[in-house]
């Protein structure tokens, strides 16, 4: 080739199409790949005894699994009291970048691409969406250590309850079950920074070292403004007597029960067993068609399901 040629050559280069690999080739490669990550992370999950090899050959393979695979899930079980927090790179830009994170005992951080570092605490279950900067947080504790971004870039968490959104900050989200009310609470803490908090159609704006609830939202139970006075008894010569009947007991409330159930169906997510995770939530739906937790049930339904088509 000559020198004059080269930039011809370039320039060709420069304007032919890049291949794309059809997206059902690229799923049905993960779909292979991934058992064995997953496997591989199992058996070199971390022992009490030999802590830093250990640890380390089950983040490199995550590591590799991610990049390659697109997907993450992090599942850790451990005697210590006192765990290490594993760290783990995520890709968020590109298809099939969604990537779950389950903790079962410690900590867990996963590190975005934009710097956003999401740290979850025990029995937490959060969701990255694959386009939007965000995480989806359904129950647990979550701290979210968000850099300064560029205008009009935006990181935000989104509960069953609110969402709140960050330019840049340290914050803390949690969500918990409510057996008292049904559904889920959500709280808010400010370490850095400010947040904003969407909830109802409302918004809170909170600074350092401010909180915030979704309980304390709540509108207080209406009360009668005047009580009536008792109408006094008028006696009747001709009253006739009429057995008092044993009045009927309140219907007991189901959310013990509801929460339970669910709980064992998080249980066997944890435990890798999504046919019974289905069968689990199933009876759920069944049992309790009109519970507070309905879109949270319905969501790890579909998950499971997702998950058991996976060979």
């Amino acid at each position: 080739m000559t020198e004059e040629g080269a930039p011809a050559e370039l320039e060709e280069l420069r304007r032919a199409p890049l291949p794309v690999e059809p997206l059902a080739k690229s799923a049905s490669r993960r779909a292979a790949l991934w058992p064995g990550f997953q496997s591989a992370f199992v058996r070199a999950r971390p022992d009490p005894v030999r802590k830093t090899p250990v640890r380390a050959i089950g983040v490199g393979l995550l590591l590799a699994g991610a990049l390659i695979a697109g997907s993450l899930f992090v599942g850790r079980t451990t005697t210590n009291p006192s765990p290490a927090i594993s760290t783990v790179a995520v890709p968020t830009a590109g298809p099939a970048t969604v990537a779950e994170l389950a903790v079962a005992d410690g900590e867990a951080t996963v590190r975005l691409v934009n710097g956003v570092a999401v740290t979850a605490t025990i029995d937490s279950m959060l969701t990255f969406d694959e386009i939007e900067p965000r995480v989806d947080l359904g129950l647990g504790v979550g701290r979210f250590v968000v850099p300064k971004l560029p205008a009009p870039d935006q990181f935000s968490v989104h509960t069953p309850d609110a969402r709140v959104v960050v330019h840049g900050t340290d914050f803390v989200v949690s969500v918990r079950l409510d057996n008292e009310h049904g559904g889920t609470v959500t709280s808010v803490s400010v370490r850095e920074g400010v947040v904003s908090v969407h909830h109802q159609g409302g918004e809170a704006v909170l600074g350092a070292g401010e909180s915030w609830s979704s309980a304390e939202q709540r509108a207080p139970a209406p009360v009668s403004a005047s009580a009536s006075p008792p109408v006094p008894a008028i006696a009747s010569a001709s009253a006739v007597t009429v057995p008092t009947s044993k009045p009927s007991e309140q219907p007991t409330s189901t959310l013990t029960e509801e929460n339970a159930l669910f709980e064992k169906a998080m249980a066997a997510r944890k435990a890798g067993n999504d046919a019974e995770v289905v069968r689990l939530l199933d009876a759920h739906r069944r049992k309790y068609p009109t519970s507070p937790l309905g879109p949270v049930v319905e969501r790890e339904r579909e998950r499971a399901m997702e998950r058991a088509k996976q060979p």
